[in-house]
């Protein structure tokens, strides 16, 4: 499935379900562990979360030293930050949350 049919499905399913849509890009470089709570924690309950480019939101640490100053401000989000959010305090039970990648493999 490409991203239009991604965004169309979800769409759909909002307007069945009567829920909100939240469109979030995990590759912001102002997002963090904290930041990524907090906007989960703020979105309606029932609402349709879609995360977008989730492959490309963890920075590699061996770039990060190769190339510190590229690198620089880039991948605050952790993989547990991202876990803590979706199933921590911040989550509910009427919310949905779809996960978008541009590379399946990573």
């Amino acid at each position: 499935m490409g991203p239009l049919a991604v965004e169309r499905a979800v769409l759909s399913l909002a307007g069945e379900l009567e829920h909100s849509i939240c469109l979030l890009s995990l590759t912001d470089s102002s997002l963090s562990d904290d930041r990524l709570n907090h906007l989960l924690s703020v979105a309606p309950q029932q609402s349709l979360v879609l995360l977008e480019d989730v492959d490309a939101a963890f920075l590699s640490r061996d770039l990060a030293v190769q190339d510190p100053v590229k690198y620089q401000g880039l991948g605050r989000l952790t993989f547990s930050g991202l876990l803590n959010a979706l199933d921590g305090v911040a989550s509910t039970e009427a919310r949905i949350v779809f996960m978008t990648t541009n590379h399946v493999d990573r």
